[in-house]
């Protein structure tokens, strides 16, 4: 264990083959009570502003907080690294005895959900919280996401449909194929064409290593959610066009099949991003930025200590 490089962050080694950074906040009247947040994709659990503020209304609830984030080589990162990233935090923190896996809620925000879940299914935890997930493999969400995105970035409802259909055929080629853009130009030049290329770079798709999201694609949710053994509560904003409708509800029948408890909120007015707003027209264009949901911030709050409580 060594210091980290701000001051109340610290590292974990992972293996020698990289670093986990973390953060631990604790309230002052210490309960034992912890939420291990795991972000969403391109964003920093530590750094990002939307898990600021979800670490504060926890610890006005009286939960203290670890947010965990690999440190390492991008062609070492795997969402199995993620886990285990988070796993050896935990290790450290019970070691000090600042955390207890039956007092601690798992909380993953999109992509970072499914990283909650894969954890989950190994270690037992008081329960696992999470807002904007997805019920479909990686590519597939992509290609939903598109699906709600583009309307409202297009005119023409059919053309966008088309549009997402094509971005849906260039995730797949990427991320299943295994297809690199050089590879795409060759053999499938008119998926460049595609607005979805213009997130595609030589090593990248929206900013995320290929070969991770790669390592995302290759999970099926349904078969990681129903090895989850703790409760879940999953938390979907109605102006969210990133997961698709019904995705929570989902995740909770997914769980439920497995005579696990499991329950889905919707908050109204709410987008992917822990935002409020009018229309999801109006979230799309601001696109995370405007005034925060409380109503969001508050599900995943009362989340946490309804799994604590009854489980």
């Amino acid at each position: 264990m060594t210091s980290g490089l701000e001051p109340d962050c610290e590292l974990v080694d992972l293996e020698a083959r990289a670093q986990a950074r973390f953060l631990h906040r604790a309230p002052q009247s210490q309960s034992g009570k912890t939420v291990v947040i795991h972000a969403g994709l391109s964003a920093s659990a530590i750094d990002a502003q939307p898990y600021r503020m979800l670490g504060e209304a926890l610890l006005r609830a009286g939960w203290a907080t670890v947010a965990v984030e690999w440190r390492g080589p991008e062609a070492g990162r795997t969402i199995t690294s993620d886990v285990e990233a988070s796993a050896a935090v935990m290790e450290v923190l019970a070691a000090r005895g600042l955390l207890s896996p039956e007092r601690s809620v798992l909380f993953g925000h999109s992509l970072g959900a499914l990283a909650a879940a894969l954890l989950a299914g190994v270690l037992p935890v008081a329960g696992v919280v999470v807002y904007g997930a997805a019920a479909r493999r990686w590519a597939e969400a992509l290609e939903r996401a598109a699906e709600q995105q583009l309307p409202l970035r297009m005119a023409n409802g059919a053309d966008a449909r088309v549009e997402a259909s094509r971005a849906g055929l260039l995730y797949r080629s990427v991320l299943r194929a295994g297809r690199s853009r050089e590879q795409i130009a060759a053999l499938e030049p008119h998926l460049l064409e595609t607005l979805a290329a213009g997130d595609l770079g030589p090593r990248h798709l929206f900013g995320a290593p290929i070969s991770y999201l790669r390592s995302v694609d290759a999970i099926e949710p349904r078969v990681a959610w129903q090895r989850v053994q703790s409760p879940v509560c999953a938390i979907q904003g109605e102006l969210d066009w990133v997961a698709g409708e019904g995705d929570a509800s989902t995740i909770a029948s997914w769980v439920r099949a497995q005579s696990t408890p499991a329950k889905s909120i919707l908050v109204p007015r709410a987008d992917h991003y822990f935002g409020e707003h009018e229309s999801v027209s109006a979230s799309m264009r601001d696109r995370g930025r405007g005034m925060r949901s409380s109503a969001a911030l508050q599900a995943v709050v009362a989340g946490c200590d309804d799994l604590l409580n009854h489980g």
